[in-house]
């Protein structure tokens, strides 16, 4: 090898070499007399270069006090280790942390809930009401109202729920109907009918107008028997997402007039707004990056607006919860009165790929430069050596002229 700016060094090394190569070692007496020529010869050759001390730097080292089969058989064992290493950390990433998850059914309720408000035929003027009553500890309760779903709401640790939904113009019947936190069905509530009586300047089939009027929202005759009341419902089942992991939230959007805006409050102090151009089902997603309230609950408020402007509104319920290390059991729901319970087990990860990633964004890079380190040193030994076959060449001792024959 060649220093920067040495070439007096460089000079000095090359002399170094030829006096290597030209001079034998001294043979000792005693093994000059014990030995025979062929393995004095073996023994006292011309030295191969053998310069491994510090104070030779900037010379030529022999190739033979490096092992590059060694080097690259660590290497290449490295290089697996670490191949699996990024492909382990890559699928764990890509599963996301899923969970595998178990439900043990527990009994379903054996007590109705209850409608204690609003009472039967009682009239409403404004919309959403809110529905209030009694319920089973641990469940969650769904409100009906002409058979169709009309928000949900989990019962409180004092045996009460209460939701807000919308109403139709005229009779509504409402129903509750209970559920343990296993999805099993209990008995319905008795049915609760009320009305909704819409004022001239709110949603209404008009047989004044001519033409569609989208601040009040009235329909024309000519659109009458085609429209169909705007209403949303949701098939509610009780089930845990995790933090920081996205989920999909679906309800059904039906009747009114496309397209429609839909606001949503997700209950974290966010919102998000789409366009939809048909009825039918809506998916949205969201990411929580916390844990709710009472049972780890969000609630989700669905506000859809047609164009028209008639208006309807949807409650639901988001569980969040953290990603179990281990098997977690939750409750789920039981009979009234005690009884076995229902329970949800989660097997999550014990493993986070975080620390195992970002040590490898280091490691991955590192390793690059010491195998191309050991490639260049390699290369850079077989020219020098390549110097030292060539000085060997034109240095070496002739071989003395072999005599003529007297003839």
């Amino acid at each position: 090898m060649q220093g920067p700016g040495s070439a007096g060094l460089w000079a000095e090394t090359q002399n170094a070499i030829i006096y290597s190569l030209q001079t034998k070692p001294k043979m000792p007496k005693q093994i000059k007399k014990r030995t025979s020529p062929t393995k004095q010869a073996k023994l006292y050759a011309y030295p191969r270069l053998k310069i491994s001390h510090h104070r030779h730097s900037w010379r030529l080292l022999p190739r033979a006090q490096t092992s590059y089969p060694m080097l690259t058989m660590i290497l290449l064992l490295t290089g697996v280790f670490l191949g699996g290493m990024s492909y382990w950390a890559s699928a764990l990433n890509a599963s996301s942390g899923k969970v595998i998850s178990a439900t043990i059914y527990g009994p379903p309720p054996t007590v109705a809930a209850t409608i204690d408000n609003p009472s039967s035929g009682q009239h409403f003027a404004g919309k959403p009401v809110t529905i209030s009553g009694s319920c089973p500890t641990t469940t969650y309760v769904i409100v009906q109202r002409n058979g169709l779903d009309s928000g949900s709401a989990l019962c409180a640790d004092n045996g009460t729920y209460s939701l807000q939904t919308d109403l139709f113009s005229g009779a509504n019947n409402l129903v509750a109907k209970v559920f343990n936190n296993t999805n099993l069905p209990g008995p319905d509530s008795g049915a609760v009918k009320v009305y909704y009586d819409p004022p001239a300047a709110t949603p209404s089939i008009s047989t004044t107008s001519s033409s569609s009027d989208s601040s009040t929202g009235t329909v024309s005759p000519s659109q009458a028997n085609d429209y169909i009341p705007l209403a949303l419902s949701s098939d509610y089942r009780y089930s845990y997402q995790y933090v920081n992991e996205g989920s999909d939230y679906q309800f059904n959007l039906m009747g009114g007039k496309a397209p429609y805006d839909v606001l949503i409050d997700w209950g974290d102090k966010t919102n998000s707004q789409l366009k939809v151009a048909q009825p039918g089902l809506v998916t949205a997603s969201h990411t929580y990056d916390r844990i709710g309230g009472f049972q780890g609950s969000f609630v989700i408020t669905y506000a859809v607006t047609d164009s028209i402007g008639t208006k309807t509104i949807l409650q639901s319920l988001a569980l969040v919860s953290k990603l179990p290390a281990a098997a977690t059991a939750t409750p789920g729901g039981s009979a009234a009165g005690g009884g076995i319970k229902g329970l949800h087990i989660s097997f999550g990860r014990a493993i986070s790929t975080g620390n195992v990633s970002a040590l490898l964004h280091y490691i991955l890079p590192t390793y690059g430069v010491v195998v191309l380190m050991v490639a260049s040193f390699w290369l850079g030994e077989r020219r020098e050596l390549g110097v030292v076959h060539h000085f060997r060449q034109l240095h070496a001792p002739k071989p003395a002229p072999r005599p003529k024959r007297r003839r």
